[in-house]
């Protein structure tokens, strides 16, 4: 099981890619056009609780990343950089991304009004440390110098899959994009990923829907890459799952394996103790009894080398929690449960060599000896 918060929701959402062709859509306005349109009827459609489109879908394997500054931060090559992304109003309520502070974007976020810009948590903290990142100025790698105002502070979205860290990242509005000098920008709003949610959850049942609110619009404009986010995000979980199940499957073959040999240690052990435990029976010590000492002497080994695990695990806890996401930090519960799990299996794997020590005959072993 997958316990991470991806920092959306995906259940219910569909989504689809939308390339449009250079050749009819040069023009920066009407690409402004043909998305305030689209957006608008398939809000109008019914089953649609939110729509909005973004540049680089979460789990998709695209980013942009670029270098940003904040006002009274350092600037040429000492400014940080952050992943960004384009984004249409509505983005945030279709992916269900959850608001932390001050506002989402909206349709009055436009080209003649002043620039507005949304920070995830991370890049908030980075940038602004306790302080408040509602109402600071911050300008984006290879603007035209126009600072823009953080109108809102939303979650971390783990843009890369579970396992990995959530990165800082921009959203700018899609219509305001036009104030960043160079083409690649607009190119890439072109080139944008349609993001519906359902009211009912069915979001595939959306689909036939969608497609004909688009050929409304444009009827040469195709659509690609149809898919739900449960889709894309089981898609991305495989690898994790796979290896979540062989690390089961080789850690239970190794704990079966270790305790196969504490075992055959044990019994090693009641061998080499034979005469012993002979004079011992012999002598009238009860056969439970000879058992019960045969265990404990196996529990004292086991608990030492648990007490050196534990060592081990608490000085290696932070390079490990440096290799793996989100491992938690130092849980003495946790590591209690597994100890007397650890301790508990070795007791049962020895518990037959000791009830064999308990049934020795002491007359054919002393007359062997």
């Amino acid at each position: 099981m997958i316990a991470i918060d991806p920092g959306f929701r995906p259940d219910g959402v569909v989504t689809m890619t939308l390339a449009l062709p250079e050749t009819r859509y040069a023009d920066d306005s009407r690409v402004q056009t043909f998305y305030r349109t689209l957006l608008a009827r398939v809000q109008s459609v019914s089953g649609v609780r939110a729509a909005g489109a973004v540049h680089a879908l979460p789990l998709s394997g695209n980013t942009s990343v670029r270098p940003y500054q904040i006002e009274g931060g350092p600037g040429g090559n000492d400014r940080p950089v952050a992943h960004y992304r384009i984004v249409t109003p509505g983005y945030f309520e279709a992916m269900r991304i959850r608001l932390i502070a001050g506002r989402t974007l909206t349709d009055l976020d436009t080209a003649d009004r002043p620039l507005a810009v949304i920070v995830n948590q991370t890049l908030a903290r980075r940038a602004w440390g306790d302080r408040s990142a509602v109402g600071q100025r911050i300008t984006f790698g290879g603007s035209t110098d126009r600072w823009a105002e953080v109108v809102g502070v939303v979650g971390d979205v783990r843009h890369f899959g579970p396992g990995l860290p959530p990165p800082p990242e921009m959203y700018w509005p899609s219509d305001q994009i036009d104030a960043v000098q160079g083409t690649t920008l607009r190119r890439l709003r072109r080139q944008s990923t349609l993001v519906v949610a359902s009211e009912s959850g069915d979001a595939a049942a959306l689909v036939p829907s969608i497609r004909a609110v688009v050929r409304a619009v444009d009827p040469d404009q195709p659509i690609a890459k149809v898919r739900t986010m449960s889709s894309l995000m089981n898609s991305s979980l495989w690898l994790s799952r796979a290896s979540m199940w062989l690390l089961t499957v080789f850690g239970s073959a190794a704990l079966l394996f270790a305790l196969t040999g504490v075992s055959g240690a044990a019994a090693y052990a009641v061998a080499q103790r034979r005469r012993e435990l002979a004079i011992r029976l012999a002598l009238g010590a009860q056969p439970a009894r000879i058992a019960r000492v045969v265990l404990a002497g196996a529990i004292a080994s086991a608990l030492a080398g648990v007490g050196l695990g534990i060592v081990l695990a608490v000085a290696l806890r932070r390079t490990v929690s440096a290799l793996v996401t989100d491992t938690g930090g130092f849980d003495p519960a946790m590591l209690a449960a597994v100890s007397a799990s650890l301790l508990a299996a070795i007791a049962l794997a020895c518990w037959a060599p000791a009830r064999r020590a308990g049934r020795i005959d002491p007359m054919q072993a002393l007359r062997v000896e």
